[in-house]
């Protein structure tokens, strides 16, 4: 692999974890960051679309819309391989797959902005207590915020607001910098499904390669989201090896509103063990920490971690 310089990790970031209270017993989902991802859209438009219909492609709004530079904010450089609603704005990942829950019961997920969407966080704020009002799920499981905290678990939830001096807004760089200094094993977790397409296929099983790829092509669109011209990072897994792995395919049910249907998005999770790391690919697997990997990160994919 080429030397990747820490130029390339300039995108800004701040990661967030809020935690929820449930107001009554019920089910909720099992993969709840989609809901939430719903949920939030919802609300959005309820608060600041001013059509009774949202048509977003042929409102004269479009470019100053609140919901537009939320849900699909547009890339300062467009890759030429991404559609008009991809978007690297943020990510939304929660873990928490328990669908019979009690009253009182707390649920905690994260939500990551990246770039100029970190300016729209008091909206985004706001449109999860308003879906807190109306109610996550078939069965509306209203709920409230108890806890907003940045990335090093400092609260940043006060009555009247933010507490904006303990909103962190950090590079990559700080991330992957913070994270080499810790002791690592090369073990990959992939805590949420990871859908990697490669050579036009959703992988049924774990490649290291088409792994790595998939990260570096989320760094490079994140540099582009940004304006940041960088040259398309090359991979080469040839000097890693996967020594241990124990993977599963899981298909993950999700309602689209645009397409008015269900639809099932596949992915693997499990444990992978590498061997044979350089600095240089651990500094990407990092990186990819935050960004998430392969496609429907806004809806809870590419959750991972390496220890």
């Amino acid at each position: 692999m080429e030397r990747m310089r820490f130029s390339v990790y300039q995108a800004v970031f701040t990661k967030l974890f809020l935690t929820i209270q449930l107001e009554k017993s019920g089910r909720l989902p099992k993969q709840k960051a989609s809901a939430i991802r719903g949920g939030m859209g919802q609300i959005l438009l309820q608060q600041y679309c001013l059509k009774e219909k949202a048509v977003c492609s042929k409102c004269i709004m479009e470019g100053r819309c609140i919901v537009r530079n939320i849900l699909y904010a547009k890339y300062k450089k467009k890759p030429e391989f991404v559609t008009d609603t991809e978007s690297m704005g943020f990510t939304l990942a929660c873990l928490n797959q328990k669908e019979d829950v009690q009253q009182g019961e707390t649920i905690t997920f994260t939500i990551t902005l990246f770039g100029e969407t970190i300016a729209f966080l008091s909206p985004i704020i706001n449109a999860i207590h308003g879906l807190g009002q109306v109610g996550l799920g078939k069965e509306h499981i209203s709920f409230h915020i108890i806890k907003i905290q940045n990335r090093n678990y400092e609260q940043i939830l006060k009555e009247t607001g933010l507490l904006k001096s303990r909103i962190l807004i950090e590079t990559l760089e700080d991330y992957i910098k913070q994270r080499m200094k810790e002791s690592m094993q090369g073990k990959l977790k992939l805590l949420s499904a990871c859908s990697i397409k490669y050579m036009g296929s959703i992988l049924d099983d774990f490649d290291q390669q088409a792994f790595a790829e998939a990260v570096a092509r989320r760094v490079y669109m994140l540099n582009l989201f940004e304006g940041i011209e960088i040259e398309k990072p090359e991979i080469d897994m040839s000097p890693c090896m996967v020594t241990k792995q124990k993977t599963k395919v899981v298909f993950v049910p999700r309602y689209s509103t645009v397409k008015n249907e269900k639809m099932y998005l596949k992915g693997i999770c499990g444990e992978v063990q590498l061997k044979g790391l350089t600095p240089e690919i651990q500094q990407l697997l990092i990186a990819g920490e935050i960004t998430q990997v392969g496609k429907n990160s806004r809806f809870g994919f590419g959750v991972y971690e390496m220890v």
